[in-house]
């Protein structure tokens, strides 16, 4: 009867060995896919806040900030706080309002993006205002030389 347990217990533990040695690289491939899509998906937020961050001084006109807006939708689809944020900034679009209603509209769209890409409080009204914008790179003649300033 002592030689039937071995034998059942070896049985046991052999199909556990079996199954760890086919499941591990199954497990091991599912965390690296989820990771993966983790990591793709801040990625796009990430991307979408740069732009909106870097073009703050000039949004008129520019192309990269009209497409980072139109992305809001789909790459935070999750967030309803940055969709919020979104939505208020979009109606106010179109609209004659003053300056500082503006700024403060997409000031608050940029916080809170940046609260859901993990910057929490590290984004703040003083560097939303700190913006270096060279004057060359808003003379009539952008194709002369400029000096780096």
């Amino acid at each position: 009867m002592n030689g039937q347990a071995t034998d059942v217990g070896l049985r046991t533990m052999d199909l556990l060995t079996i199954a760890a040695i086919f499941l591990s690289p199954v497990v091991a491939l599912l965390v690296s896919v989820i990771h993966q899509s983790w990591k793709e998906k801040r990625d796009r937020k990430f991307l979408v806040f740069l732009t909106l961050y870097s073009t703050r001084h000039k949004v008129s006109g520019n192309e990269e900030y009209v497409k980072a807006l139109n992305a809001i939708d789909v790459v935070f689809n999750e967030c309803a706080a940055v969709r919020a944020k979104w939505k208020e900034y979009y109606e106010l679009l179109n609209q004659p309002q003053s300056a500082a209603i503006w700024a403060d509209k997409y000031a608050e769209l940029l916080r809170a993006i940046a609260r859901d890409i993990g910057y929490k409080n590290a984004i703040d009204h003083q560097d939303l205002n700190r913006v270096y914008v060279p004057q060359w790179m808003y003379s009539p003649d952008r194709s002369a030389q400029h000096d780096g300033t």
